[in-house]
């Protein structure tokens, strides 16, 4: 007796087929506009989404089985079975009977593989709700057709109750995710409209401003290096955004950081809380102007200036420094492999706000780059107005300031209030 179908129930799993579904699924709902999210659509939207993506697990209905044939058939046989049935013919004289059982369910999980499977698969035809089996053999027995048929069946029956648990498990877990997504959905479009409000400007220039970083807004932010772009990368609730980067020129926060935006009061405003991963407190910034559709974020970028010799003391200052808000630019951090190291340092002392500069016995007496880095940020320093404090020097130990710093008011590490002040120079 041959089944003259193909294999069921293995050509791929059906736990990565249902997480495939269900990231369709939080796709779609992504996609999703505020009309389609009104609270008076609520219970269609989520009945039409359950339709679409609820998987509805096989029921054979064996009890309406039907059958087409027999009828004869030419059957093949290998050549050895063609010797012994007195044939030069490797084909024989049969017949063929095909089975149909009506089923409900969707019909791709005839494909799917469960968890749990034998090392023996069905054979069937699925042609829309009907699975179909097709038998041959040579010889014209009923019963052995009956017991080779209702094997088939039941395997199928055993596929499919393998199926159900991971089945039931998915529905189970699917409403609660989409309602989830659909809430996440609605809360985005609340803050992008929230956000879109705080800007004091014509609509069609209100959606060019608030899209993720458009060609037109990185040129802007290349033109104003000190200026933040207010773009969302990926929205978390009520106006929150995550970026990897804030600021350009330079100005460039840690992974992780977040960022806050909230409608100002005033129109063409907005107001913004800044948190970076290391920080205790975030940084509160009100009635924020909005110039050319982007926002500057009055942020302190430091640069620190040290010998190799007090590398630990300063990475500690610079640690505590970032805990407050102060970014920082350290060049055991901020260079990279393959950096033009000069140009990066040159370039960070240029377009920081402030040098700490980090003197001691070892510092003060070595020969090296560090002293070429002083001479620069004092260069740069004469290039700033007289009222503007840029370089700070920062005695680590009892070391005697160079006369380079003689006009300069100096700061010593470990007096009573030394960090206090530091905070208040940098404010």
């Amino acid at each position: 007796m041959m089944a003259a179908n193909k294999l069921l129930f293995k050509h791929g799993s059906l736990d990565r087929t249902l997480d495939s579904l269900e990231v369709e699924a939080m796709k779609a709902i992504a996609k999703l506009e505020a009309e389609e999210l009104a609270p008076q659509n609520a219970g269609q939207l989520l009945a039409g989404l359950e339709e679409e993506y609820v998987v509805n697990p096989l029921v054979l209905h064996r009890d309406r089985m039907t059958r087409e044939g027999p009828r004869a058939v030419e059957i093949e046989f290998d050549g050895e079975r063609a010797f012994a049935y007195g044939s030069d013919h490797a084909t024989v004289r049969g017949f063929e009977v095909t089975f149909i059982v009506p089923f409900e369910g969707d019909p791709w999980l005839f494909e799917c593989m469960p968890n749990s499977y034998t090392s023996v698969f069905p054979h069937g035809e699925i042609a829309g709700q009907e699975y179909r089996l097709t038998l041959r053999d040579a010889e014209r027995d009923a019963d052995q057709v009956t017991r080779s048929r209702d094997w088939q069946l039941q395997q199928v029956v055993d596929y499919i109750q393998r199926q159900k648990g991971q089945i039931e498990t998915f529905n189970g877990r699917l409403s609660g995710r989409m309602n989830a997504a659909i809430k996440r959905r609605r809360d985005e479009l609340q803050a992008d409209a929230a956000l879109a409000d705080a800007f004091d400007v014509p609509e069609h220039v209100t959606r060019k401003t608030t899209a993720a970083l458009s060609e037109e807004r990185q040129a802007v932010a290349g033109q104003q290096p000190n200026r933040a772009e207010t773009a969302k990368k990926r929205m978390g609730g009520r106006g929150t955004t995550e970026l990897h980067t804030i600021t350009s020129g330079g100005k460039e926060t840690p992974p992780g950081t977040v960022l806050k935006l909230t409608p100002s009061q005033r129109p063409g405003h907005i107001n913004a809380e800044l948190r970076m991963p290391d920080q205790t407190a975030s940084l509160t910034f009100k009635d924020l102007p909005i110039r050319d559709g982007v926002v500057e974020l009055p942020v302190k970028l430091a640069f620190l200036c040290h010998a190799t010799e007090d590398k630990r003391t300063v990475e500690r200052v610079a640690k505590r420094l970032t805990e407050d808000g102060v970014l920082t630019w350290l060049d055991t951090k901020d260079l990279l492999p393959g950096d033009d190291w000069q140009h990066k340092i040159e370039q960070a002392i240029e377009s920081s706000d402030y040098v700490l500069v980090f003197l001691s016995g070892a510092s003060c007496s070595k020969t090296g780059y560090v002293q070429k880095e002083i001479r620069y940020a004092l260069d740069q320093q004469g290039l700033r107005p007289l009222s503007r404090r840029y370089v700070i020097p920062i005695l680590i130990d009892d070391c005697a300031p160079p006369a380079q710093f003689s006009n300069i008011h100096w700061l010593r590490m470990g007096e009573e209030g030394w960090y206090e002040k530091l905070r208040r120079s940098l404010s």
